[in-house]
């Protein structure tokens, strides 16, 4: 009786400790794949803004070259952001007043 009881809990420690081992075994596998999950998206977003800094980088040479060097007094250096912004802007569309760009002439 006493060997019936004790091979019993025996059973039931190991159904225990199985139960726990799996489940640790599960939990490491999820882990896993959202590790690989997240650094996939990682490396995804890494060249997603390498490829915008690049872009930003040709964007601002770009606007280098077009400053008006000759006839202008404008020192983009000395601009606020609003002025800045309009100065740009003003580029872009043709828009040459001086509600645009107060030191514009055309």
């Amino acid at each position: 009786m006493e060997q019936e009881a004790e091979n019993t809990r025996q059973e039931a420690l190991i159904i225990v400790v199985v139960a726990v081992l799996l489940g640790v075994a599960i939990l490491a596998i999820v882990v896993i794949f959202k590790n690989r999950a997240i650094h996939s998206k990682n490396q995804s977003l890494a060249a997603q803004i390498t490829e915008a800094m690049t872009y930003k980088e040709k964007y601002l040479q770009k606007m280098s070259e077009k400053v008006p060097s000759s006839g202008s007094s404008t020192d983009i250096n000395a601009l606020s952001d609003e002025q800045l912004f309009r100065y740009y802007s003003s580029g872009i569309s043709g828009c040459c007043t001086a509600s645009c760009m107060p030191s514009c002439e055309r």
